[in-house]
């Protein structure tokens, strides 16, 4: 009944239990005190762009005392409710969500889909008796191709913004310039 940490990330702690196991549900205990650690690889999603995407995820649930015996009448263990119905509902979220927006709209959107999928899967977790506590999006990882059009739009937007300020200061400066010699004339 103690608070479960669900990765899908790449990035974290790797164990000895953990090494040549890709995709395999896992349960460390002790670690730096965070309870029962469950792994799996990070997310991979398609958005509407046709762009493959990487999301890094963790997300903490928690068994009320009270449903514990319901948990495990009904799943057995922890484990399986994991394998069974987090991983597939919060997997199946992320795809979703991704095949609706393009890849570069998913990327910004973080904070707004961090918030969708913690309601989504606190909604859809109450239906087992599980309490989701918290969905942290860590990272999502878009491909450099797509980061580098983007890094060079805003460049040239920005350069552009630049030209007509720019632009502005001449123009001012031709009119204080011949206001200056209008009154030298005078």
């Amino acid at each position: 009944t103690s608070a479960v940490t669900i990765d899908w990330a790449s990035e974290s702690r790797p164990t000895e239990k953990e090494k040549g196991r890709p995709n395999t549900l896992i349960g460390i205990t002790g670690l730096e005190d965070e309870g029962v650690i469950y792994k799996f690889n990070p997310l991979n999603v398609t958005s509407k762009d046709g762009f493959q995407l990487q999301v890094n995820v963790r997300m903490i649930i928690r068994v009320q005392p009270a449903n514990a015996a319901f948990i495990i009448a009904r799943f057995g263990s922890v484990a399986n409710l994991i394998d069974q119905i987090v991983h597939p509902l919060i997997d199946s979220s992320f795809r979703n969500k991704a095949g609706e927006k393009k890849a570069i709209d998913f990327f910004q959107s973080r904070t707004e889909l961090q918030k969708e999928a913690l309601l989504h899967a606190k909604e859809k977790f109450s239906e087992y008796n599980v309490e989701a506590q918290n969905l942290l999006i860590a990272y999502i990882d878009i491909p450099e191709s797509l980061l580098a059009t983007q890094t060079k739009k805003e460049i040239a937007n920005q350069q552009q913004s630049q030209y007509e300020q720019e632009a502005k200061a001449q123009e001012q400066r031709i009119t204080v310039a011949e206001k200056t010699a209008r009154a030298d004339k005078q």
